[in-house]
């Protein structure tokens, strides 16, 4: 299993707005427009289709928030 510094060191390569946060990687997004934030929602549907390892972070996730 991966230590939590081994995965801290691996999201610093990834970066800024990244996170571990009790076992959970974690990057919060803000967009402009409840509209926007869809967009980006379907970019990932589309990806996450193609069968990509990304469907379990939509999962994860539980939906956006803190729409402006």
């Amino acid at each position: 299993m991966t230590s939590n510094k081994e995965i801290e060191r691996a999201i610093e390569g990834l970066g800024s707005g990244w996170e571990l946060k009790e076992d959970k990687i974690l990057k919060s997004f803000q967009f402009p427009s409840f509209m926007k934030a869809i967009e980006y929602v379907n970019d990932i549907a589309k990806i996450a289709e193609g069968g990509s390892n990304i469907t379990r972070l939509l999962q994860s996730t539980g939906g956006l928030s803190n729409f402006p």
